[in-house]
């Protein structure tokens, strides 16, 4: 089982792909498990890139902090952060190490949700580890835009049932909300692979509390602005033109905060679970990312 010290803890981690090819490290949402890229990592991989898929701190295969207390959500979003196990920059630093683990000088950054704000981290702090970004369904932190709707807000904060039917009944009706409506066409959910994903999630292991952990960390994030003014990577940012849970205008605000972004919103799409429908956009992104580090001077 491939797991990597990182950071003082263990991250399980599964390669796709030749290790000769383009490194690309694929950063799933909040709790979410590396099975949500599984399938996107195998045609990256025979597109000829060398996929990475973590497992973050508190999720899946890698290591959980049982002994870390459970965070005041309330207290967090007040600006006590005593209760905060860990930050999205923590996390940030995981995925740095992981690549040190892999001999990996440098790798192209696709996260989505979450992922996309610890890419955004990532390049920016760590400019030198970050070939090129793919922020997919994110924000910057910045106050103004408005919130989920009352039902992907709702969906999100439903406590975690841990029987196996009763989750992927709770994990479907997330899907379900955070989806773009049933009437609205381009991107339609597929129920079988959403079954087979949360049923990989429930098998490998549900961390009720780490997806509490997870949600404090993003709460505490703040503003990262003015830190996405110093990502100088080429970047593509993705986002849903039916994203229930951050709205377009937030999508778009990150790509206007990084110099030279390109911003690619796709029609019918919310903030799904299923990333198979959106490789090829995934895909084109990463290949227009690399066509313009070739092209750049030196």
């Amino acid at each position: 089982m491939p797991r990597a010290g990182c950071n003082n803890i263990e991250i399980y981690y599964e390669p796709f792909g030749e290790a000769s090819g383009e490194p690309v490290l694929l950063l799933p949402g909040m709790a979410s498990q590396l099975t949500a890229w599984s399938e996107g990592a195998r045609i990256l991989a025979d597109k000829g890139f060398y996929a990475i898929c973590p497992d973050y701190r508190d999720v899946g295969l890698s290591t959980w902090f049982d002994s870390a207390p459970l965070p005041d959500l309330a207290a967090i979003i007040g600006g006590d952060r005593s209760s905060l196990a860990y930050t999205l920059d923590d996390v940030a630093t995981d995925m740095v190490a992981l690549l040190d683990a892999l001999a990996i000088p440098a790798a192209h950054i696709c996260g989505v949700s979450m992922g996309a704000s610890i890419g955004q981290i990532m390049a920016a702090r760590h400019p030198r580890r970050v070939r090129s970004l793919v922020s997919a369904m994110s924000r910057s932190g910045a106050p103004g835009f408005k919130g989920p709707t009352p039902e992907a807000a709702a969906a999100v904060r439903a406590p975690m049932p841990l029987e196996r039917e009763r989750y992927i009944a709770y994990a479907m009706a997330m899907a379900t909300a955070l989806g773009a409506p049933a009437d609205v066409p381009g991107y339609p959910a597929d129920e079988g692979r959403l079954r087979a994903l949360f049923s990989s999630w429930h098998e490998r292991g549900l961390n009720p509390a780490g997806l509490a952990r997870h949600m404090a960390a993003i709460l505490a994030g703040g503003d990262r602005t003015s830190l996405l003014h110093s990502i100088n990577q080429p970047t593509v940012v993705i986002h849903g033109a039916h994203d229930p849970h951050i709205p377009p205008e937030a999508g778009e605000a990150v790509a206007a905060a990084i110099p030279g972004a390109r911003f690619v919103l796709v029609p019918g799409m919310g903030h799904d679970f299923d990333f198979v429908p959106l490789m090829p956009t995934i895909a084109n992104a990463l290949a227009e990312n690399i066509r313009l580090l070739s092209a750049a001077p030196g």
